[in-house]
């Protein structure tokens, strides 16, 4: 139940007509896509070049932006930009491009089934319930934040999650 989609764009140091000749990180596995369709429209190449931009596969981290290798890098709102403030960097030293702004968004997290399984009322009525109780723990980690963050670290088996963070991260998708 995202408000607003998740995904931004890109994190950058430059704006748009800064981008040419610069290394940007982008996620694949899908969400490439987006992207590659926003430098379409921008008429950028991504192969490279001084008329274009360099893109190379980025992991899962802020690193690359962080540690001077690239302009730009992908970012969800509500996890990566928050990692990059708490580096240091402030909001007026960047630049958010968020595909939607760009008119280049797509559908991002969904539930989806096969339409002949709709066929089966089994299967249908299975379906509602899991999405109606979804939409129910959605609405009560809306109304409460901070209980959903406390629950999402009590189940965190790696130690790694954090209240604020999660806190945070429901401010930004709820």
């Amino acid at each position: 139940m995202y408000l607003n989609l998740p995904l931004v764009a890109l994190l950058c140091w430059y704006s748009v007509s800064d981008l040419k000749g610069k290394n940007l990180g982008v996620w694949y596995y899908g969400n490439e896509y987006p992207f590659l369709s926003w430098m379409n429209k921008l008429g950028l190449s991504t192969n490279g070049g001084s008329d274009g931009v360099t893109v190379f596969k980025q992991g899962w981290d802020i690193l690359p932006l962080t540690q001077g290798d690239a302009t730009c890098v992908s970012t969800m709102a509500y996890n990566e930009y928050w990692q990059v403030l708490a580096e240091g960097l402030k909001p007026s030293e960047l630049t958010v491009f968020k595909y939607e702004d760009e008119g280049v968004a797509t559908l991002e997290d969904g539930l989806y089934v096969l339409e002949e399984n709709l066929k089966d009322a089994a299967f249908k009525d299975k379906m509602v319930r899991f999405v109606r109780a979804s939409m129910k723990g959605w609405k009560y980690a809306e109304q409460n934040p901070a209980e959903a963050a406390e629950i999402v670290v009590d189940n965190d088996d790696s130690g790694a999650q954090t209240v604020e963070h999660n806190t945070t991260q429901m401010g930004e998708i709820i």
